[in-house]
């Protein structure tokens, strides 16, 4: 799973290990494209990636073009998947 650089990413990072969910970190600031190259590696090798969101200003509902690049390199497809209520609705 792709965790952001921040600080908080952390805590969620902690969080998914306790479910055996191993996370790669990085961002558009650092470390994004260490970060592309080894979950395309991943999903060559046959494994599912994740992509946490995160909400920038003003696009609090369109997808991080990281999605687009890594389905992409990949040639995958992008399944998108919610848990529970969205936020904010």
């Amino acid at each position: 799973m792709l965790i952001s650089a921040h600080r908080d990413g952390r805590i969620i990072a902690d969080a998914v290990a306790h479910f055996g969910v191993q996370t790669v970190t990085g961002s558009t600031r650092r470390g994004g494209s260490a970060a592309l190259r080894t979950m395309v590696r991943a999903l060559a090798a046959g494994d599912c990636v994740g992509i946490t969101p995160t909400a920038r200003p003003g696009r609090r509902w369109s997808p991080a073009p990281a999605s687009s690049n890594v389905a992409r390199l990949a040639r995958v497809p992008i399944v998108p998947w919610c848990s529970g209520r969205a936020a904010g609705g």
